[in-house]
């Protein structure tokens, strides 16, 4: 069963990139997670907002959770504008919503959501992600890994992160194109396109219960340079419309190595006088033979079998010969 430290842990990514405000609570109306933006309109740090209930920060808050609770417990509240006064007591008009944070069980709840969007500073709320400023300028901003946004309507990506080249070659604006991000995907992994619609369906058919579980998925997919990369992504449900309709995912991936391929490359990456060694060792030389064969003390000999050991993540003379002559 999903915990509310699981819905935060899936969700942290996307959401400390948001301008808009979000506070997760537990049942007893205390914050679980605020991310930076709702840290800054509430006036608080992470740390002074932790534990405390929400009625100690904002009274209209509360009335927010509270509304929606009366109105449905599984679906979204439709955003409303409203005066909320924060810590300093000065009053803000934020456009709001709230909703329940569910368990697995149809009956369980784990806490609630609130967001809060400031209209003033925000340039217009359009649904289109390249005019949220902010959150695009930090998704471009991250090196370690890529990100893309997809509109589930039409499938088209609305926003693919500059970090893209550096992992399969191709520029955001040649990713754009879902039909041209699939045909660069290995034939024979193209079932795991399939596998992902057919998960997806549960964000349409159990809103709420499904949004904050990401789907992860590893493939292969053809870098610039005509090899094949491995990627291994999380994909989740970033937003939903007005009639709490799924319509945006967010994904996080980056290349990866296989096991079996490191093995391999560490292989390659043995010295000369490593691979000498071991090639002595494995046509039945003892430790003193190998010594004397290449003038050099039993000692040195251990250092070299320990350093193979190291490099080949293995525990025996036989599995490092296995490994690279056999």
């Amino acid at each position: 069963m999903m915990s509310l430290e699981n819905y935060i842990l899936f969700g942290r990514k996307a959401y400390n990139l948001f301008k808009d405000c979000i506070l997760m609570l537990n049942l007893n109306m205390e914050i679980q997670y605020a991310n930076p933006s709702a840290c800054r309109a509430l006036k608080h740090d992470l740390k002074e907002l932790l534990n405390k209930n929400i009625d100690v920060i904002s009274k209209e808050s509360k009335k927010i959770i509270e509304e929606a609770c009366a109105n449905s417990i599984e679906t979204l509240k439709k955003r409303t504008q409203r005066e909320i006064a924060f810590n300093d007591k000065k009053k803000k008009t934020f456009t709001t919503s709230a909703f329940i944070l569910t368990l697995e069980s149809e009956k369980a709840h784990v806490g609630y959501m609130i967001i809060f969007n400031d209209p003033v500073n925000r340039e217009n709320d359009s649904p289109y992600f390249n005019q949220r400023v902010s959150l695009i300028n930090a998704l471009n901003l991250r090196s370690d890994e890529f990100c893309y946004i997809q509109n589930i309507a039409d499938g088209r990506n609305e926003f693919v992160s500059k970090s893209s080249e550096k992992f399969v070659g191709w520029k955001a604006e040649d990713l754009m194109s879902a039909a041209f991000t699939i045909s660069k995907q290995h034939p024979d992994e193209m079932w795991i396109i399939d596998n992902f619609y057919k998960k997806r369906e549960r964000w349409f058919k159990y809103p709420g219960k499904y949004d904050h579980v990401a789907l992860h998925y590893k493939y292969r997919m053809m870098h610039k340079n005509g090899q094949y990369v491995h990627l291994k992504i999380s994909i989740m449900l970033l937003e939903r419309d007005e009639n709490n309709i799924p319509k945006y995912t967010i994904c996080f991936g980056k290349s990866y190595t296989p096991q079996k391929e490191k093995q391999l490359q560490n292989a390659t990456i043995l010295t000369s006088r490593e691979k000498e060694v071991l090639k002595l060792l494995a046509n039945g030389n003892s430790y003193k033979m190998v010594a004397a064969q290449l003038n050099i003390s039993i000692d040195s000999v251990r250092t070299f079998i320990r350093r193979m050991y190291e490099k080949l993540q293995v525990h025996s003379v036989t599995e490092a010969i296995h490994k690279t002559l056999g």
